[in-house]
């Protein structure tokens, strides 16, 4: 295969986001497709020290942000990991594999946070659309899991931090419901909404859909635009019955 590929995953905490990228990048390991796993917070210097600033959970250096200003914070970080990493990959012939990306931030800030308010989406929405315009994802997709199973899931990972920013149940409810919004608004846009199941499961459903769509002999010439494989991609969902909803 020569066309690399934006590959995201997106979903609350413990979907399987950065499982389904490893599983991913063994499968194309073996079908010889080049890729590689990127995450914004993890590989590069920027995401790091974002990630230890904003996980602090120190009383005398704990940061008390404005939601807007978080979510600036998080635009930078990934804006960083395309330039610094996802592009280059690309440039190279290797697909990206992204575990959490816009939709994350759209999910958690714009929901979680800010309560999904019609105004505060409007301006979130441009503003991702705004950053996406320079490499909308080929294929994303938004992994489900049950809100109460996420609050723990971030309860056990980070406790202190998880009670600083005042998580709560109807914080998870927020987000989950953000990310299945997104996934029916973004359906056109290469969104593919997977419901919970096994891991195994989750990745044969993976699998199959690249086979479908990015696999697909046209999707591999030259020519063929990014408009059509994510028209492709939604045909393949209206085929297979899938809805976010």
């Amino acid at each position: 295969m020569d066309r690399a590929y934006l590959v995201v995953f997106e979903g609350v905490e413990g979907s399987g986001k950065t499982t389904q990228s490893k599983l991913c990048k063994d499968y194309f390991d073996k079908k010889n497709i080049s890729s590689t796993i990127v995450r914004p917070f993890s590989d590069t210097r920027l995401g790091r020290r974002m990630r230890a600033l904003l996980l602090d959970t120190d009383k005398d250096s704990l940061l008390q942000l404005d939601p807007l200003s978080e979510i600036s914070l998080f635009e930078a970080v990934q804006r960083q990991a395309y330039t610094e990493k996802i592009q280059p990959s690309m440039e190279q012939g290797k697909t990206a594999l992204v575990p959490g990306y816009t939709f994350s931030r759209i999910a958690y800030q714009g929901y979680g946070n800010l309560g999904g308010s019609s105004e505060d989406l409007r301006l979130l929405m441009g503003q991702a659309e705004l950053l996406m315009d320079h490499r909308w994802p080929d294929i994303t997709f938004i992994l489900d899991r049950d809100p109460a199973e996420a609050m723990e899931h971030a309860k056990s990972k980070n406790k202190d931090y998880f009670f600083e920013k005042g998580r709560d149940f109807a914080f998870y409810e927020r987000v989950s419901e953000g990310y299945r919004t997104l996934a029916d608004r973004y359906r056109r846009k290469g969104a593919v909404f997977l419901q919970r199941q096994q891991i195994d499961a989750m990745q044969a459903a993976i699998q199959d859909c690249f086979g479908a769509t990015l696999f697909h002999p046209d999707a591999l010439k030259e020519a063929y635009s990014q408009e059509a494989l994510h028209h492709r991609i939604y045909i393949y969902q209206k085929e297979k019955g899938i809805i976010p909803r």
